[in-house]
């Protein structure tokens, strides 16, 4: 019997591997959170996630992201769901009491433009029934103003 072929040793290409770092602990979070914060307030999130990555090495996936800055009260560049459903409550409400009144609203700050929550009842299918419903407890952070 043949003893067996000697192997020789593979080839291994020594390209230069970027090293992500990636968050264990809250700890790592907060020592990345100046950078982050800064490129979200001008950035969109994934654009932001990229250059975190890219730049800086921290590779977090979308979910430990919006989980993180939910944390830190930074998740308020969109509109959510039961948010618009309370304008859309609310509008219902005013245009039963007056159909001529008309209703402008304030989120954060910053007044809601109508064709935002055209749009919203549109691409979500938003029918009189689903108006008329509960949207739950958080619906009070929605201010509105009459136009």
């Amino acid at each position: 019997m043949d003893p067996p072929l000697a192997r020789a040793p593979l080839a291994v290409s020594r390209q230069s591997r970027p090293i992500f770092h990636r968050p264990q602990s809250t700890q790592d979070w907060e020592n990345q959170k100046a950078k982050i914060v800064d490129l979200y307030e001008s950035n969109e999130l994934k654009d932001t996630m990229k250059v975190m990555e890219e730049q800086h090495g921290f590779k977090a996936t979308l979910n430990q992201y919006k989980k993180q800055l939910g944390k830190w009260g930074l998740d308020n560049k969109r509109i959510k769901d039961f948010e618009y459903q309370a304008m859309l409550k609310k509008k219902r409400k005013r245009e039963q009491e007056d159909p001529l009144k008309e209703s402008a609203f304030r989120l954060r700050g910053a007044e809601v433009d109508s064709s935002k929550i055209t749009r919203y009842k549109k691409r979500k299918g938003v029918n009189e029934a689903d108006v008329a419903s509960d949207v739950g407890k958080q619906w009070h952070r929605v201010f509105y103003a009459v136009a």
